[in-house]
């Protein structure tokens, strides 16, 4: 059980109290108990808490189980009262029962407690809505009587008879009757003959339904009087009469009049609803459209059948702007509704809705008059747009403007207003504007207010206008110009506004007024143009110095002519009329041109035409451009004609055509590659020869970059030549192709192109194909074969990582040591081998042309400089150049190569320009840089910029297992050269004897003396008789002698003179290489290193190396 049920136990035994409420709970219920064992605590819980169920034991110290109950009966108490006890008897037990306990129970036996508790419990229940329903049926029962006798409606009761059993006190009163009169007998007898007709045949059905609503009868009164009424019968049983029918009788009578009566009144409303100039509708209570009249379907466009019988909501997607509104209009409050309607027309209207009532108050729909007011918010639209335009205008007017009201205090004041008086606004608001800022007149007489001429136009209403003395916050005073105008109504002058403005510079600005009309005329009258102003007969009224010198006149004389005649156009004087007569006047677009702008006002500008004028006795043909525009002056249409003579453009316009049908015809017959470039380096334009070239179509190419064409590392070649062409250099260069995987050699020059404001705007290029040319190819050891030598694989294989790189790489070695051969051979391996190679003799340049030759020179950068002449840096473009023995350059040319290694660029020779340039520097000298820095000969910083690959070449007397091989490349180039039909064979000997020699002259010396003994042996084989060494060609084997003498020296001082001798004798028989003198003598190289030290020998004696 889910309540919780609360048991008052009256008991002095806690334990059987206890036993109680667990075999209760056992049970399933849900105990709240209290234990009580006395009458007094037995009253006070019966009299503060509610209980449902008592159980008391019979006998107990103080009372009673019996006296209990009657305590319980005595207060009311209507809960089941249960004995429990020990002990009872069956005479006590009858005894309880009496007095109204409703069980007894044994303490031995409390299960049956449960089930007794269940009983009693629904048994309880039952008597008490027993009683509350006899209670209610006796209270219904007075109610009803009451209601019966007392509602203010007809009642009767009649049987199935038709028998009036009842009838209430309103029918009687309202039908005449007294209730003896009435009952017993027929409702019948109450009816006209046509209602008792239709009773008869309604009872049958309505005894059957039981009920029946609203049936129209028309009943007759005492006094004769016809009433029509409705009746509301139910079947109700009576204790007395049975079945009986109860019906309320309703008086229409003046309701059906009242219908009557608003049928008529609803056709004449109707007729005005469906002429009103305004929507008008009706929904019910449901929302649903029940009425809508001509006017509110055309403002919704829509028509009748369309909207009635429709709900409200299915038009709300139509409105913007409250539309929560429309489904319930239940309130008096009018509001704003715009739609847009089917035809996508919006309205903006007024809805104004009323609820409607029924006569019993309830509610039952709700009527509108919406009122269109489309047009009126449009004007008030306008009427605020003209407020915020005129709010706007007050604000940002320059002139001061003040409202005035009657008694000449400020109504508002603008902006400008307060700031030329030197007042906040609000500071003048409500105060007079005599006092503050108009006390004082023009010639600084005091004003008095009564004649101060606002004053005059407040009171009079008349206008006044003229130059005032307006005076600021801080009591300084200026002109102005003021204009007072009245505010009218009714014919009477209810304020003023006052518009006023500084003029303290109105004769400055007059002046320069006229200076500017005066500088407006000299520009008229002395521009480039041809300005003539005709009126609407095409006469001239006005022309300027060019038209008059146009005209081979004066401007006086051109007055007053028609325009043709008066530029003096051949066309004019074909007629005797004058201008527009002659046989050509209907062509002159001239004329045609004025005509349309007199006619329809529209300005033509650049109108091309042509007029025949005499020159010298010579009728020319002259092109003009002709602009017109229509003016007024004092109110006459006047037309300004400009003509521009535009004869020679057109000419040198043809030229230019010419000019550039040469071009292209040159462009496209050219058999060298041109091409046009844009400033993104895209391809504009290729004449065929490149079109062939590339085996590519034009309009592949167009519009694509050189990465797009050509393979990656040549394509970004050209893009760095390109850029240096964008910045406005000229280029030339060398450089391979590759085409479908074929290697072409190219010499290309790229120029920029420039636009008429003289910035770059392109690239224009021509290339020639070379790859036919011959080239010079360098004797390579791998031709023949490998150097044997282990010192120079060594220096090759340096010359090889070098070439792998683009760094500046420094040779070192004496002088015809081969530096120049290992310069090329790294150009050869190198990716500039398609490129050009340079090469140039520091020593053997003038150091006045040093750097003329290296930077090249602009025209006219000294004497004899005739034309521009490019250096070998940029001759070198995309290949390499060497620079031998550069430790001859001035140091002002150090410092120029310095900067032109840092950057890349440099100027030519008398010119301003940096020039970029893309080639490879390889330097070389015989020297020691470090020593020649130490003395300072040779910059520092630019040594170590040159010296980021340094190789040393060694001398020909340190790899002398590479003359065998030497020597066979020599007599194959050089017998080439002298044209031999055969090379010649080599002798015995020759190779040892040439071995044996030391060559202080290196390579240089060895070619020479191949070359001397080829030319000897006229081609024949090469023998030791045509060598022709020179003698001391072995010193290592020939003995030495040295004289010296005592004298005053000390053995020391002699010993020291030998060794000097003997160091310097192997140095110079060594040609300066210390490791062949050390080698020589016997001794380590650092052991030489020390006497040259200690011996004091100079570096010119010691060799410098």
């Amino acid at each position: 059980m889910s309540d919780c049920l609360r048991v008052l136990i009256i008991e002095d035994s806690e334990d059987d109290a206890l036993l109680m409420t667990s075999e209760l709970e056992l049970a399933g219920f849900s105990i709240v108990s209290r234990r009580v064992e006395t009458v007094q605590a037995m009253v006070h819980a019966i009299e503060t808490e509610q209980w449902d169920l008592i159980l008391s034991d019979y006998r107990l110290p103080y009372f009673s189980g019996i006296e209990a109950f009657k305590i319980v009966k005595e207060h009311g108490l209507d809960v089941p009262f249960i004995l429990v006890s020990g002990a009872i008897g069956e005479d006590t037990a009858v005894e309880a029962m009496k007095a109204g306990a409703h069980d007894y129970i044994m303490k031995g036996n409390l299960t049956r407690l449960p089930p007794a508790v269940q009983r009693e419990l629904r048994e309880t229940e039952i008597r008490r809505q027993s009683r509350l329903a006899d209670k209610a049926l006796q209270r219904s029962e007075v109610r009803f009587r009451k209601i019966y006798e007392n509602v203010p409606v007809m009642m009767h009761s009649i049987d199935k008879d038709g028998i009036v059993r009842n009838v209430n006190q309103k029918w009687l009163s309202e039908m005449g009757y007294e209730r003896e009169e009435v009952l017993g007998r027929n409702i019948a007898n109450v009816m006209t003959p046509e209602s008792s007709v239709r009773l008869t045949a309604i009872l049958q059905k309505f005894w059957a339904d039981g009920k029946i609503d609203n049936v129209n009868y028309r009943y007759v009164k005492k006094d004769g009087t016809i009433i029509d009424v409705l009746l509301d019968s139910a079947v109700v049983y009576d204790a007395v009469w049975g079945e009986i029918s109860i019906s309320t009788v309703r008086d229409i009578t003046a309701q059906r009049r009242a219908e009557n009566a608003l049928k008529e009144s609803e056709e004449r409303y109707r007729t005005l609803i469906e002429s009103m100039n305004e929507g008008f509708g009706i929904q019910d209570a449901s929302g649903i459209i029940t009425y809508a009249n001509v006017k509110l379907c055309e403002m919704l466009q829509c028509s009748n059948q369309e909207l009635v019988g429709r709900p409200v909501e299915e038009f709300l997607d139509r409105f913007e702007q409250n539309a929560e509104h429309l489904p319930s209009m239940i309130n008096d409050t009018s509001y704003e509704v715009s739609w847009t309607g089917k035809k996508g027309r919006k309205v903006s209207t007024i809805m104004s809705p009323r609820p409607l009532f029924d006569f019993r108050g309830e509610f039952i729909g709700s009527c509108a008059v919406i009122t269109d007011i489309t047009e009126r918010k449009r004007k008030e639209e306008e009427l605020e747009n003209l407020r915020r335009q005129l709010s706007l205008i007050l604000d940002s007017a320059w002139e001061g403007i003040l409202g005035l009201d009657q008694e000449g205090r400020h109504t508002f004041v603008n902006p400008a207003a307060a700031r030329m008086l030197g007042y906040e606004a609000e500071e003048l608001i409500g105060k007079k504007s005599h006092r503050i800022w108009h006390r004082i007149g023009v010639d600084d007489s005091p004003h008095s207010e009564k004649d101060c001429p606002l004053r005059d136009t407040l009171t009079t209403g008349i206008s006044h206008a003229g130059d005032q003395v307006l005076w600021r916050k801080d009591g300084t005073g200026f002109s102005a110009e003021l204009i007072v105008n009245p505010l009218m109504a009714g014919g009477k002058s209810v304020g003023a506004v006052a518009t006023f403005w500084d003029i303290t510079r109105r004769k400055q600005d007059a002046q320069e007024l006229k200076d500017r009309e005066h500088e407006l005329a000299a520009i008229y009258e002395n521009a480039p143009l041809v300005m003539v102003l005709v009126d609407d007969e095409r006469k001239v009224r006005k022309a300027n110095i060019p038209a008059a010198k146009l005209a081979g006149t004066s401007t006086s004389e051109m007055i007053g002519k028609r325009g043709g005649e008066a530029l003096g156009c051949l066309h004019s004087m074909d007629a005797p009329e004058g201008c527009g007569f002659g046989p050509s006047c209907g062509q002159c677009t001239v004329r045609r041109t004025v005509l349309d702008t007199f006619k329809t006002g529209i300005s033509h500008h650049e109108v091309e035409a042509s007029l025949p004028f005499s020159h010298g006795g010579k009728v020319m043909e002259s092109v003009f451009l002709l602009s017109t525009t229509k003016l007024y002056v004092r109110e006459q249409p006047m037309v300004l004609v400009s003509i521009l003579d535009i004869t020679n453009r057109k000419r040198a316009e043809e030229a230019l055509r010419q000019s550039e049908e040469r071009f292209r015809a040159i462009f496209e017959r050219a058999r060298d590659c041109i091409f046009i470039k844009d400033t993104q380096f895209r391809y504009a334009d290729l004449n065929p020869a490149a079109e062939k070239f590339l085996r590519r179509p034009v309009s592949q190419l167009i519009g694509k970059t050189a990465e797009a064409v050509f393979p990656p590392e040549q394509a970004a070649a050209i893009t760095d030549v390109s850029k240096r062409v964008i910045d406005g250099q000229v280029v030339e260069w060398e450089h391979v192709l590759t085409i479908n995987s074929v290697d072409f050699t190219y010499h290309t020059i790229a120029v920029p192109l420039y636009n008429s404001s003289g910035q770059v705007s392109g690239i224009c290029g021509i290339a020639r194909d070379i790859s036919h040319l011959p080239k010079s190819e360098f004797p390579m050891a791998d031709q023949i074969g490998e150097y044997p030598s282990t010192v120079m694989k060594s220096t090759l294989s340096k010359a090889a990582l070098a070439a792998s790189a683009e760094s500046t790489v420094l040779l070192l070695g004496e002088s015809g040591s081969g530096k120049d051969y290992l310069a090329k051979r790294i150009h050869k391996l190198s990716r500039r081998a398609h490129g050009p190679y340079f090469s140039v003799n520091c020593a053997a340049i003038s150091p006045r042309l040093a750097e003329s030759e290296l930077f090249g020179h602009e025209r006219g950068a000294f004497t004899g400089a005739h034309a521009r002449k490019r250096g070998l840096l940029e001759l070198a473009e995309g290949g390499t150049l060497l620079l031998n023995e550069i430790a001859e350059l001035t140091p002002e040319l150090q410092s120029k190569l310095l900067t032109f290694l840092d950057t890349k660029t440099f100027t030519r020779v008398g010119g301003e320009k940096k020039i970029t340039i893309n080639a490879r520097l390889i330097a070389a000298t015989n020297k020691d840089l470090k020593k020649e820095v130490e003395n300072g000969t040779f910059r520092e910083d630019l040594f170590y910029r040159l010296n980021v690959i340094s190789i040393q070449i060694p001398p020909l007397r340190r790899r002398r297992e590479d003359i065998p091989i030497l020597l066979q490349e020599f007599v194959t180039m050089i017998a080439t050269e002298l044209q031999f039909t055969r090379i010649p064979s080599i002798g015995n000997g020759i190779v040892s004897a040439l071995q044996q020699y030391a060559w202080p002259g290196n390579i240089r010396e060895f070619r020479n003396v191949i070359e001397r003994a080829l030319i000897v042996s006229r081609g024949k084989e090469l023998s030791l008789s045509v060598l022709e060494l020179p003698s001391h060609d072995n010193p290592s084997t020939e003995n030495w002698s040295f004289i010296t003498t005592f004298g005053d020296r000390s053995l020391n001082d002699v010993t020291r003179d030998l060794k000097r001798a003997f160091v310097v004798e192997a140095l110079k028989r060594s040609g300066g290489c210390r490791q062949d003198a050390a080698r020589t003598l016997g001794i380590s190289r650092y052991s030489l290193k020390h006497y040259i030290q200690t011996l004091g020998l100079a570096d010119e004696q010691s060799g410098g190396s």
